[in-house]
Formats: C-alpha cells, sequence, structure tokens
C-alpha cells in the first residue's frame, strides 16, 4: 500500500544528501560573491587613490596589476576547467553508450568464462 520504511528512509537520505550538495554549491557561489566585492572595492581604493594622492603613478599601476592579474588567471583557468569538464561529459556519455552497446558480448564472455571454469573443475 505504501512505501517500506526502509524506503522512506533511503529517500529521506537521498533528498539530504541532494541538499547538502546544493547547501555546498551555494556556499561556494557566495565566497566567490565575497571574493569579488573584495577586489572591486580594493580596485576602487586604489583607484581613488590614483586621482586623489600625489603617489606616483606607476606604483599605482602595480597595484593594480596585483590585483588584477590574479582575477584575470582565475578567469583563464575557469574557461578551461569549463571546456575541460565539457570534454569530460562528452566521453563519460560516450563511453556509457559504448557500454550499452556491447553490454551483451560482455554477458556472453562472461558466460563463456564461467562454463570454462566449470568444465575445468567438473573434470
Amino acid at each position: 500500500m505504501g512505501l517500506h520504511f526502509p524506503q522512506l528512509i533511503k529517500g529521506e537520505f537521498d533528498q539530504l544528501k541532494t541538499m547538502q550538495a546544493r547547501n555546498e554549491g551555494i556556499e561556494r557561489d557566495v565566497q566567490r560573491f565575497k571574493d569579488r566585492k573584495k577586489i572591486e572595492q580594493e580596485v576602487s581604493v586604489l583607484s581613488w587613490l590614483s586621482t586623489s594622492c600625489a603617489v606616483p603613478m606607476f606604483l599605482m599601476q602595480i597595484e593594480l596589476l596585483q590585483v588584477l592579474i590574479p582575477v584575470q588567471e582565475y578567469r583563464e583557468t575557469r574557461a578551461k576547467f569549463i571546456e575541460t569538464k565539457k570534454l569530460q561529459r562528452k566521453l563519460h556519455d560516450r563511453v556509457s553508450r559504448l557500454k550499452a552497446k556491447n553490454a551483451p558480448a560482455h554477458a556472453l564472455l562472461k558466460y563463456l568464462f564461467f562454463c570454462l571454469i566449470f568444465l575445468l573443475f567438473a573434470n
């Protein structure tokens, strides 16, 4: 009639795992947002200093580059990661299709292997 108790527990456990994974993703997004805000604040402070103080311009440019270079490196690395992840998913799908296509052959090989073992030990 209704779900059995172990099925209910499994369902709840699966839901918990899904919610934990989502929460971890949200926490990463929040951390990236905070990092971006910090960088934006540093850039705005450097811009303000360069226009309002007697600090030599090349020193301000060095400070600005020290902030901007890691940001650009992150963006490039992230783009490479996204492309690699797309390729990984594409290859994973291909492997899954090939496994499904070759499943009958593998099942036959497994059957023949067990027949061979049986024949070897039957004698």
